[in-house]
């Protein structure tokens, strides 16, 4: 009775999405919801990153998938806590590394490092700042034994009361140096003076400096994307704050290209924009330019040359991947639900999900990629570029007992309870 559920869901679903045709389906048995992230292609399959979930249970995994979508192999990190994956690259020695956070029983996060030969964990450890909250977003291999990690660290100060427990808190970005078996070698917390609520969100290397794309809330005001320039020794280069007034703007991805950095952002009013810009590696703006699209629009994720999100117009939903290559932008749509959200592209095929009203209707897709598309020209864009930026460094955290951390896991062969639909 259950799988002609999910038959009849998949045949609807196969009448929504237009001009793509949908491949395979694929499910967890158990009641568990599935949720995947952006997925990495190697010379051999592809890795997707994924969470399980059912009530307020969180567990991670990672799917490896044979060229033709096919499931070559699944594992999932199973331990006490709630766990979930936030990045994945792979290393110089082709191992897989994991930027994870655990929450503890008092909802804590904690970094969980992970370096995995499909299999077989190889190196973990588990880390917070002196007991305070700690949230990994971007990772990066410095070398061989070495990994940087960047996000968030968040300080929390009881501060006692008659009645009940109060406490004051700062969130600021953090970025970190470690070996890969826990050893730290320095880390930071930058605080943006004017600002609140850091956050780091991506990473990338380029020459002997690391870029980090940042966001911030102005104190009372709107959030805005900063690009954050640091040495190998995590000391601060140079800030650039990317500005459009009185609007809430989104980074939404920093690329390598060739010498330069490449800026991908969006903000919506009555239309959805998309913003390309590129700086040289003293961020100085090179170029700077938006393109119209059709409605307001949602960015989830960026595989390769695609950038994959919901646009919104006449209150509708649809599905939207562009192709952003030499300044064009090539907009492929197709309608369905506002609760399928496209996270990845491989050749010919977009990775999806949907989340059902109940957990185990949540499952992963492959699409066949449609080759209808738009073409939108680019027109000229106004912005703010801030390089005068104060900011507060802190090396030396405040002892918290708040965040209590969580326990390792062991990986587990769940290849026998993924279910596929063709």
């Amino acid at each position: 009775m259950k799988k002609n559920k999910l038959i009849i869901l998949l045949s609807l679903l196969i009448y929504s999405v237009s001009a793509q045709e949908l491949i395979n389906s694929y499910s967890f048995i158990d009641g568990f919801g599935i949720l995947p992230r952006n997925p990495i292609e190697r010379k051999s399959d592809i890795v997707i990153p994924y969470t399980i979930t059912k009530n307020k249970e969180k567990k991670a995994g990672v799917l490896f998938l044979n060229k033709d979508n096919s499931i070559k192999a699944a594992y999932l990190f199973k331990g006490k806590n709630n766990y979930v994956i936030n990045e994945i690259i792979v290393a110089q020695n082709e191992n897989l590394l994991l930027s994870a956070e655990g929450y503890s029983e008092e909802g804590q996060e904690s970094l969980y490092f992970i370096e995995l030969d499909e299999s077989k964990i190889i190196n973990e450890f588990i880390y917070n700042e002196n007991g305070n909250e700690l949230d990994p977003f971007a990772i990066l291999e410095n070398n061989i034994d070495n990994i940087i990690i960047g996000g968030f660290v968040k300080s929390r100060e009881l501060v006692s009361s008659s009645f009940y427990n109060m406490y004051s808190e700062k969130q600021m970005i953090y970025v970190a140096e470690f070996s890969k078996d826990g050893k730290k070698k320095w880390s930071k917390g930058i605080n943006l003076v004017g600002f609140e609520n850091g956050i780091c969100n991506q990473m990338i290397k380029n020459s002997e400096s690391i870029f980090m794309l940042c966001h911030a809330n102005k104190i009372g005001g709107k959030m805005t994307p900063f690009i954050i320039k640091i040495d190998l020794n995590g000391d601060i280069e140079e800030i650039i704050q990317i500005d459009k007034e009185n609007t809430n703007l989104i980074g939404s991805k920093i690329i390598n290209k060739d010498k330069n950095i490449q800026f991908i952002g969006s903000y919506s009013n009555e239309h959805g924009f998309l913003i390309n810009c590129l700086f040289d590696n003293n961020l100085e703006l090179i170029k700077k330019f938006k393109y119209e699209l059709p409605g307001r629009i949602l960015i989830n994720n960026f595989s390769d040359n695609y950038i994959l999100g919901g646009l919104i117009k006449e209150n509708l939903y649809n599905n939207f991947a562009i192709n952003l290559s030499n300044d064009l932008c090539k907009l492929t749509e197709f309608g369905s639900e506002k609760t399928d959200m496209l996270v990845g592209v491989n050749n010919d095929f977009f990775l999806g999900y949907r989340i059902g009203d109940q957990d185990f209707n949540s499952k992963i897709m492959t699409f066949k990629n449609s080759q209808i598309f738009t073409t939108h020209d680019k027109k000229s864009l106004e912005l703010i570029i801030n390089n005068n930026i104060d900011f507060r460094i802190e090396s030396k955290f405040i002892s918290s007992t708040i965040n209590k951390g969580v326990e390792k896991v062991e990986i587990v062969d769940v290849t026998d309870k993924f279910l596929v639909y063709e």
